[in-house]
């Protein structure tokens, strides 16, 4: 039996807003982190290196939940009570987090376990929905998930100044208590999508092999150019976009610029699963990194402000384009009772990006001449040479198992 259609998308658009919540927790998180530890008594060249640990502990974690929401999901238990349950522990550490006082050992005790919790809500939730959703639907849904975490990110500047003078405690609870509750639902989600697929559409469809060198070639292929292109986009915006946007105006106005790269994100995001869905993710992704190292090469020569602000919607674009791809393949790849896997994979990639990004400047080696000349055209570079790498797969392999992963 089918899932029922509306079923699956008003599950995704309700992982949307989850997902919106959760990343809102660690934008208040890197917004307040540098004044709690300075509370507790942590010197404030540490606060960079908290937060590479932050994503070290992430991508481990990434790896292991989502093993493990196969293992549980296989069992057949079900997976919204485990999230539910994890989530609460991760809440309880977070909304801790200000009430740490000058107590140092409790403050990064309480980061670490809001740390090793937090992934419960990163893989275990896409895999919980991917079990439900056809090959042909994971791009569409795909974008409906990622919507919440793209709108995170551009609110991120605006909050950052609005709750500059603000007590910690105020916003860690709200934002926390929202959090729990909408995780709360998960578990009524999961039991709409049991019932209206009793056998979930996942076991009906085949398996992605895995087993053939083509395979194994592809999948490793994917992962490259996926971590290439995710530390080129962590470098393109985090690191040298506000330079950018400052050479032609001032800084007050990074808050109203910023938010233009996921304003393209998002409007790219809709179109692009119709792509992906049409032509396969390497396809897409190929093309989106190809036209992302064009995008950001043209942000880096921009002689005018309206220019550099066209070239950083396009660059947006390209990642929200990227990005469907990206987790339409590993879920592709997944197939069947493996997606949590792949999906973790994907998540652990993708904090690894981070890291590399946030070890770039906690080393402080942009200062470096030849390190900022890297740092500013690498990009270009990473972009182009993962486009190579995803055009050569295209070109010398075809496709194994569902379309959705070729």
């Amino acid at each position: 039996m089918r899932a029922t259609p509306g079923v699956p998308q008003a599950a995704a658009i309700y992982l949307g807003v989850v997902q919106f919540f959760f990343a809102t927790t660690w934008v208040l998180y890197v917004i307040y982190l540098p004044a709690l530890t300075e509370k507790a008594g942590i010197a404030g060249h540490w606060v960079p290196w908290i937060l590479v640990a932050d994503q070290v502990i992430t991508a481990i974690m990434d790896v292991v939940t989502g093993f493990w929401a196969d293992k549980i999901r296989a069992g057949l238990a079900r997976l919204g009570g485990w999230i539910l349950g994890l989530s609460v522990v991760s809440c309880i550490a977070f909304i801790a987090l200000p009430y740490a006082g000058t107590n140092s050992t409790l403050l990064l005790g309480m980061i670490v376990i809001w740390g090793l919790t937090s992934s419960a809500l990163r893989a275990p939730p896409w895999a919980l929905l991917s079990r439900y959703a056809a090959s042909p639907n994971v791009p569409w849904l795909s974008t409906l998930v990622l919507t919440g975490t793209a709108l995170a990110a551009g609110l991120a500047p605006f909050l950052g100044i609005a709750l500059r003078d603000v007590d910690p405690r105020l916003p860690f609870a709200l934002s926390t208590l929202t959090l729990l509750a909408t995780v709360g639902g998960l578990v009524f989600v999961e039991r709409r999508l049991a019932r209206s697929a009793p056998v979930p559409v996942a076991a009906s469809e085949p398996a992605y092999d895995l087993g053939t060198p083509e395979a194994k070639r592809r999948v490793t292929i994917f992962f490259i150019a996926l971590l290439l292109m995710a530390a080129s986009y962590q470098v393109h915006f985090s690191l040298n976009s506000s330079d950018l946007f400052t050479s032609f105006t001032d800084a007050s106005q990074l808050q109203y610029l910023m938010p233009v790269f996921w304003i393209g994100f998002n409007v790219m995001m809709f179109p692009a699963s119709g792509f992906v869905k049409r032509f396969g993710p390497f396809a897409v992704m190929a093309a989106g990194s190809a036209a992302g190292a064009v995008t950001t090469y043209a942000a880096m020569i921009a002689p005018t402000l309206d220019l550099l602000i066209a070239a950083q919607f396009i660059a947006g674009a390209c990642w929200g384009a990227v990005s469907v791809a990206a987790f339409t393949a590993a879920i592709g790849f997944g197939r069947v009772n493996r997606e949590g896997l792949f999906l973790g994979c994907l998540f652990a990639t993708l904090s690894i990006a981070a890291f590399l990004r946030i070890w770039a400047y906690t080393g402080n080696i942009e200062s470096t001449p030849m390190i900022g000349k890297i740092l500013a055209w690498g990009p270009t570079w990473g972009w182009l040479i993962a486009a190579v790498l995803l055009t050569y797969v295209l070109l010398r392999t075809r496709p194994r198992g569902p379309q959705v992963a070729a």
